[in-house]
């Protein structure tokens, strides 16, 4: 059943024969100049699941969103130790008791601040909902170009913004690489993001397998936003215009999804 649905979203993948490539080596993403005239913004998220633990489209319990709590916070925090552009804070969602840092969640204050900044999530972003506040919230990185949701859809889902599409794939690569490397090195709880030969990083959704990584770009364009078969022609690159605001004036906002048999860089 699982397998027939891999090849329909990920253009005749077959995780029986195939394997998936992963490369988040910076050195290796070409044509990728950090001056390119023509980009606006761009912005790369990535979704991570915990190896072990309940995926966060099941019925997750409390215990287990908790431990997802403690582990990717924990890695975020050696991750900021190791690279100083990394450092941030946690915001666990107010009312929750589960990060003993901040007993009873963030302030009002600090809510208020993350939804005026359109970073806040709340019951409609996640699939399961029971116990909600608990175990959940959003690490942010000082200069607000990382996110990271905790327990949102999936266990981790990084979120990295600029308007240089390789300064952006940079940060995006150290995050995820030196998450990885956190958890593994836990002494008390040792663990990884789960993945699979065949199916690369395993996410909540069959869609996002693979990199479980999706770039969106929005380019500076006055004729291509003037086309009337651009949806047509994104389609055709392998890309998808961004709906419903994928046209304003002379912009364009191109998502790139996440595609099995495809790497990072590519």
């Amino acid at each position: 059943l699982f397998d027939p649905i891999v090849k329909k979203l990920h253009n005749g993948y077959d995780p029986l024969e195939k394997t998936h490539p992963t490369n988040l080596d910076i050195t290796k993403l070409y044509n990728a100049s950090p001056d390119h005239a023509m980009i606006v913004a761009c912005k790369i998220t990535a979704r991570r699941s915990l190896a072990g633990v309940a995926a966060g489209c099941t019925c997750v319990n409390r215990d287990d969103k908790e431990d997802a709590e403690t582990c990717v916070v924990k890695a975020l925090q050696t991750l900021k130790k190791a690279e100083p552009w990394a450092l941030g804070q946690y915001y666990p969602l107010l009312g929750s008791d589960t990060f003993p840092e901040k007993s009873g969640g963030s302030s009002e204050e600090e809510m208020e601040m993350l939804k005026a900044e359109g970073v806040l999530f709340d019951q409609t972003h996640c699939f399961d909902t029971r116990d909600f506040v608990q175990g959940r919230g959003v690490w942010r990185t000082k200069d607000k170009q990382l996110l990271v949701y905790v327990n949102k859809e999936e266990h981790a889902e990084f979120v990295a913004t600029g308007n240089s599409i390789h300064t952006v794939f940079t940060n995006m690569a150290k995050a995820l690489l030196g998450t990885e490397k956190a958890l593994k090195a836990d002494k008390k709880h040792p663990t990884d993001w789960s993945k699979s030969p065949a199916l690369g990083y395993i996410t909540a959704s069959p869609s996002t397998l693979g990199t479980g990584m999706a770039v969106q770009v929005t380019i500076k364009a006055p004729k291509l936003a003037k086309r009337p078969d651009l949806a047509a022609l994104a389609s055709n690159a392998g890309l998808a215009l961004v709906e419903p605001d994928g046209i304003k004036g002379d912009q364009v906002t191109l998502l790139c999804p996440s595609l099995l048999g495809t790497s990072e860089v590519d």
